[in-house]
C-alpha cells in the first residue's frame, strides 16, 4: 500500500504543479517544444524498453529479463563500449540476486 500511496501523491503533485502554471499563466515556450521536450527520443526508447521489461519478465524470468532491459536500454542511449554495458549489467544483475534471493530469501518473478 505504500508504493500506491508514493504514487498518489505524485500524481497529485503534478496535478497541483500543472494548476499552478495555469493560474500564473506560464507562458514559457511553445505547446510544441513542451512535447518536443516530454517525448524525446531518449525518453521514448526509456518507456518503450520498460514496457517490454515488463512484458517479458514473467515469460523468461527475472535475471535474465533484466540483464537484457540494462544491456539493450545502455545500449539505445549510448552505443559506445558494449563490453562495458554488458560487464555491468552482469554485475548488478549478479548483486540483486545474491542481496534478494540469497541473502533477503525473497522469490524473484
Amino acid at each position: 500500500s505504500i508504493p500506491q500511496l508514493v504514487a498518489g501523491a505524485l500524481v497529485l503533485m503534478v496535478v497541483a504543479l500543472a494548476i499552478q502554471c495555469l493560474v500564473r499563466g506560464y507562458k514559457e515556450g511553445s505547446w510544441a517544444e513542451t512535447v518536443h521536450y516530454l517525448f524525446d527520443k531518449e525518453v521514448v526508447t526509456l518507456l518503450s524498453t520498460l514496457a517490454v521489461y515488463g512484458l517479458v519478465i514473467e515469460t523468461i524470468h527475472f535475471v535474465p529479463a533484466t540483464f537484457l532491459f540494462l544491456v539493450a536500454t545502455m545500449y539505445l542511449l549510448e552505443r559506445k563500449q558494449v563490453l562495458l554495458k554488458i560487464a555491468v549489467s552482469a554485475g548488478t544483475v549478479g548483486v540483486l540476486y545474491l542481496i534478494f534471493s540469497t541473502l533477503f530469501q525473497v522469490v524473484l518473478p
